[in-house]
């Protein structure tokens, strides 16, 4: 498929000014060095949001928007990434080129999600065809599970053999490395390489274009984890992707709402039952990225989770994700179902017409899970417990954006304590301003602090000598493309690695205040970078010191192999 050349991308961004590219669609001021103005991706009174000219870098302190021109026309105007770019071609005068495979990692993807495709057509061939395929087959029918449930989700078997699908693909060195990155091997101490998912249910997780991104493995008998889940990788975030999305949007193309479970099989046999629209986070807390997927597609949530300690947990971790989108048009709530439930069993009890008159009737507002779960533990009836919860909800109130919500969850709580609405607005004036002031600094680690110098200072990076080296993997990777790139400032280093697992890190850092602190940040870089380089030669001392007394593992003899090989003895 023709690309656009990353050639194109860097010169788009050289050309195109983010300051003024803001200003046409956000009214904004200078102040100091950066701009401000209103936020336009969350309601505010009090500005938080802040655009660098010389980083081409916009970010909010209020809602922790980020990003670089292509980044706030993809947010704003609810663009892919193709289309940003070409809207803001448009808006040069340019026209955007196309051509094959360039010098990007973005071809290496396309090998990955080959070798993903390959991987779940190899898991379905062995439910069909593994001498061991009975036991899969049985714990599927024992749940309740259909054959034709199980082929429209893409169910297969990871064989119990230590190397089943290395033996099935017998890779060359270079898909052996692919392998690797793709997540579907493990590694031995004696660095021997072995099939990632054995004897396992496997759940292939496809990404909204359809592709095979990763994969949930379920233990048939019993064995811990229970549930094993693709590690992170160039092409899976557990905590952008939402599993049963793209099947929910290929039956339903449009939802009314959507039901969020906590487990692959719930997704499963609700879909069964006729509830197509249900979506499982991927063994972590719901995250914002999860929030916006689902806003992309309607404006109704139902978390749905069990009643138990860890149900009301993820439920509350849920709750806060949730605020900062709450601005009138999102409506959230909270279904917790009967003690030993889960929307699998219970759909499997009662079916569709009943599950769904819960959903309908039992759910609560998330408001109303707010104010129970701010209740907890405390007596209302005296003066202490009543202090006590304002001090509870003020950082509720401070993640709630301006707007309707925030004034109906103000009057509500004003005349639950007896106060008028300004009364209890001016004992929390204070907190919404504090929106607008800098996030409080996150101590940062030794390389993390490297990492944002110089992706705020891309141009720090040519102060090193040619055959310097770092075994640092991910500040070594800045290094270099910010030496081979020459980028002119943080917005196009931040363009280079959109693809990268660590974008998102490399974008929290791009606006970090550690570096604005700094006098002479060359000399900061300097420092940093002899920091390091001590640092690793005290791991050689260790390592060695260490080789003495056992035999190094796997990992440390790599570490120690490239000590040496930096000449550091």
């Amino acid at each position: 498929m023709a690309q656009i050349p990353a050639y194109f991308i860097q010169d788009l961004l050289n050309r195109i000014d983010v300051v003024d590219l803001v200003q046409s669609r956000v009214p904004i001021k200078k102040k100091g060095a950066n701009y401000h103005g209103l936020c336009p991706f969350h309601n505010e009174k009090t500005p938080s949001f802040t655009v660098s000219a010389p980083k081409q870098f916009y970010h909010c302190f209020g809602c922790g928007a980020h990003g670089n021109a292509i980044g706030f026309v993809m947010d704003l105007d609810r663009l892919n990434f193709v289309e940003a770019i070409e809207e803001l071609a448009r808006q040069l005068g340019l026209e955007v080129p196309r051509e094959g495979p360039d010098n990007t990692p973005r071809p290496q993807y396309d090998a990955l999600y080959a070798l993903m495709n390959q991987a779940g057509a190899f898991y379905q061939s062995q439910l069909r065809e593994h001498p061991d395929k009975n036991r899969a087959v049985h714990y599927l029918k024992k749940r309740g599970l259909t054959g034709v449930t199980a082929k429209w989700f893409g169910l297969g078997f990871a064989p119990p053999e230590w190397d089943a699908f290395l033996r099935f693909l017998k890779p060359n060195s270079t898909q052996l490395d692919l392998l690797q990155q793709a997540g579907l091997l493990s590694q031995s101490d004696k660095s021997q390489a072995y099939d990632r998912f054995r004897d396992r249910i496997m759940f292939p997780i496809h990404d909204k274009r359809g592709r095979i991104v990763g994969f949930g493995g379920r233990v048939i008998d019993q064995g811990e984890p229970k549930y094993l889940n693709s590690p992170e990788t160039p092409i899976f975030h557990k905590g952008k992707i939402l599993y049963g999305l793209f099947e929910a949007k290929k039956r339903l193309h449009s939802f009314l709402r959507i039901l969020v479970v906590e487990g692959y099989m719930d997704v499963v046999m609700l879909a069964q039952a006729g509830i197509y629209y249900s979506v499982a986070t991927l063994g972590t807390a719901t995250t914002p990225e999860h929030i916006r997927l689902i806003k992309q597609e309607c404006h109704e949530i139902i978390f749905c989770f069990d009643g138990d300690k860890a149900g009301r947990e993820a439920a509350s971790r849920a709750l806060k994700v949730c605020l900062p989108f709450m601005t009138g048009e999102l409506d959230v709530r909270f279904l917790f179902l009967p003690e030993g439930e889960d929307p699998d069993s219970l759909v499997q009890q009662e079916g569709k017409a009943a599950f769904e008159v819960r959903l309908n009737r039992e759910p609560l507002s998330l408001y109303d899970f707010m104010i129970r779960k701010l209740d907890e533990d405390l007596n209302l009836k005296t003066v202490s417990g009543k202090s006590r919860w304002i001090l509870r909800f003020k950082p509720f109130w401070k993640e709630l954006p301006e707007g309707p919500f925030k004034n109906f969850v103000l009057d509500s709580v004003a005349q639950r304590f007896g106060f008028r609405f300004e009364q209890m607005q001016n004992q929390l004036e204070s907190v919404a301003e504090e929106a607008a002031a800098p996030e409080a600094e996150r101590q940062l680690s030794l390389e993390e602090k490297a990492l944002a110098l110089l992706v705020q200072n891309p141009d720090l990076a040519q102060m090193l000598a040619p055959d310097h080296h770092v075994d640092i993997p991910l500040l070594e990777e800045l290094i270099q493309a910010c030496q081979k790139e020459s980028f002119k400032n943080t917005g196009q280093a931040i363009e280079y690695f959109r693809e990268h697992v660590e974008f998102d890190l490399f974008n929290q850092l791009a606006s970090h205040p550690y570096p604005s602190l700094i006098d002479d940040v060359k000399q900061e870089w300097q420092a940093l970078m002899a920091k390091l380089i001590c640092n690793q030669e005290s791991e050689l001392d260790a390592l060695l010191e260490l080789s003495k007394t056992r035999d190094l593992n796997a990992d440390e003899k790599r570490i120690l192999l490239s000590l040496l090989q930096q000449g550091k003895r």
